[in-house]
């Protein structure tokens, strides 16, 4: 088994493995048979027990060596237990003399760094068979500093409104010697984008560092670190932002500029992020819907509509999936509302308020309420309504309350429509209606209500080695490596699996590019060694044959032919007959003894 894990791509620890298993081949026995795999996260068959008979005894040697010295190590972790396991049951194949008066001796030899980040775990409910020894030819026995590091993925949903800073996590070995550091923004061809910093992180420890600013104060795609003594783990590549479409259809006769109008409010509470850009297209109640590509379509608002207006398209849009919010702005919508949900009528009237309601009960589990768990959204008691409208929701089907005023009606409703929902306001952020306009809550409430889709699957930017990239399907795609070479994708690929490489992976097609990240698993920096001793525990090889000698897991020593198999049945067949016979005698000899003798009269 020869390791061509991401941590063997250190040069000095890859030399040593390809000269120890020249020596190993130097060593074989003319009576000795051997085949070789390569393995990372899957194991690969590089030389077949066929192809070593098959060679000639002097070209056996030679043809082996040329092999592996075609192997490089590759970017991807270390599954070490499946490749263990692989080995062994590739014994089962094993073709061997059975005439042998002495079955053949078996044996795995381990060429790998043994680094403790390789996953062992398959083989926790492996028995490993007595009879197979496991020889570790550890390479890479020379410790020296090594230190790696990770962006830590950014705060997203409300929080993605206030001013971020990259951070970073910074892991020195164990083993090390230096403690401290540079990391540094660069750019794609390795220029600097940054001023280094400066940190100290002892021998092993862990650090939550923030990362320093570019100089232009835009995003750059790698930080790299410094200071320690393996480079092949000392990049860590993120994707450029790019910011999604937002597309918002608002359907209501309101004037834009009007400072009182709710338009005026929603319209400057959509903010550009780093992941969404907000597209607004207003749609009076005399515009026709007709020219509207639904398909496209992110979010509906309908403020106010007319109750004569035809809600057969909007309903289609929800039904498909769609996301939509109703403000119920007066007593006079609610009549829209219920040919909207496809009701009779929904009871509906105008509350009476005193002096001011407030929002008493707030569902924060909710996907658009969630970010106000947090305690710099979580008070709602400062926004008053004056107005707000009661309605029976008794009569909606899988209506559920997201909020309620103090008095107990219904602030916020979700109800389901098909496969989307509709989020119904009581009330609405109109001055005359309540405070919400003004608060500090409405730009982070309409930023949530727009961007959490419950439905919707999150976007993953960065991948690791051997991740599969998802395209869109339907034109053919060209995809950058990071070594500048280029694939190309077919029509009707839906994703690029090719990710062997560390970097940035680019994706053109006639109408947009995408760029995304692809890292070397973390778990490969973890070079400490594993004990020799805790490798024998996990397989149990320290434990004693079972009673009677017999050993458990064994492997059968060959394959044996059609007619071995016959002939060796036929014998099990005659036996089977003469123990049958031999139970037989027994039960009538055994009926004969147990016959009681006849008594004789008079005696």
């Amino acid at each position: 088994l020869l390791d061509t894990s991401a941590s063997m791509q250190r040069e000095a620890v890859w030399t040593e493995a390809v000269d120890r298993m020249d020596e190993l081949i130097d060593e074989l026995k003319p009576t000795d048979e051997v085949q070789v795999f390569t393995f990372d996260q899957s194991a690969r068959l590089l030389h077949s027990f066929d192809s070593w008979r098959e060679a000639s005894e002097t070209e056996r040697k030679v043809e082996l060596k040329a092999k592996v010295a075609t192997v490089e190590p590759s970017w991807r972790s270390t599954d070490l237990g499946q490749a263990m396991i692989t080995a062994v049951e590739s014994f089962r194949d094993a073709l061997e003399d059975i005439d042998a008066e002495v079955p053949a001796e078996r044996a795995v030899y381990l060429v790998s760094d043994m680094q403790e980040g390789a996953n062992l775990e398959s083989l926790g409910q492996y028995k490993w068979p007595l009879e197979v020894d496991l020889v570790q030819e550890r390479v890479g026995g020379k410790r020296i500093t090594n230190a790696s590091m990770q962006l830590l993925p950014k705060a997203t949903g409300i929080a993605e409104l206030q001013e971020q800073v990259d951070r970073f996590r910074l892991t020195n070995d164990r083993d090390s010697k230096d403690t401290r550091f540079t990391v540094a923004w660069q750019n794609a061809d390795g220029t600097p984008a940054s001023q280094p910093i400066s940190i100290q992180v002892p021998a092993g420890e862990t650090q939550i560092v923030n990362a320093p600013k570019t100089t232009t104060g835009n995003p750059a795609p790698v930080l790299a670190l410094d200071g320690d003594g393996e480079d092949f783990d000392n990049r860590y590549y993120q994707s450029p932002p790019i910011a999604k479409p937002l597309r918002i259809l608002y359907h209501g006769d309101e004037d834009p500029d009007r400072s009182s109008a709710p338009l005026f409010f929603f319209k400057r509470a959509l903010i550009q992020t780093p992941t969404f850009k907000p597209e607004l297209t207003l749609k009076r109640p005399t515009d026709s819907v007709e020219q509207i590509d639904w398909s496209l379509l992110d979010y509906l608002v309908m403020s106010e509509p007319a109750g004569n207006t035809d809600m057969a398209p909007f309903r289609s849009y929800l039904e498909e999936g769609g996301r939509g919010l109703f403000i119920v702005r007066s007593v006079n919508s609610v009549a829209a509302l219920a040919k909207l949900l496809e009701v009779d009528s929904i009871p509906a009237g105008e509350a009476q308020v005193a002096d001011f309601s407030l929002l008493a009960k707030i569902n924060r589990q909710h996907p658009y309420l969630q970010g106000f768990s947090e305690a710099r959204f979580a008070d709602f008691s400062k926004i008053h309504f004056w107005h707000h409208r009661q309605l029976d929701i008794s009569g909606l089907e899988n209506a559920t309350v997201l909020t309620a005023f103090d008095n107990g009606d219904p602030a916020w409703v979700e109800v389901s429509v098909g496969k989307g929902s509709l989020l119904v306001f009581t009330s609405s952020w109109h001055r005359a209606d309540s405070q919400l306009a003004l608060s500090t809550k409405f730009i982070p409430l309409i930023y949530a209500i727009l961007t959490q889709d419950p439905s919707a699957q999150s976007s993953k930017r960065t991948y690791v080695i051997g991740d599969a990239i998802p395209v869109d399907p339907g034109q053919e795609k060209t995809v950058t490596l990071p070594d500048g070479k280029e694939v190309t994708l077919e029509q009707n690929a839906v994703q690029f699996d090719q990710t062997d490489q560390p970097g940035l992976y680019t994706i053109n097609d006639e109408v947009k590019s995408l760029t995304v990240a692809v890292n070397l698993s973390s778990e490969e920096s973890r070079l400490h060694p594993i004990e020799t001793e805790k490798v024998k525990q996990l397989l149990k090889l320290d434990r004693e044959p079972s009673e009677g000698g017999a050993e458990e897991s064994k492997i059968p020593q060959s394959k044996l032919s059609i007619e071995e198999q016959e002939s060796r049945q036929k014998i099990w067949l005659w036996l089977l007959y003469a123990v049958l016979i031999l139970v037989l005698i027994e039960i009538i000899y055994s009926a004969r003894c147990a016959t009681p003798k006849a008594t004789v009269e008079g005696t």
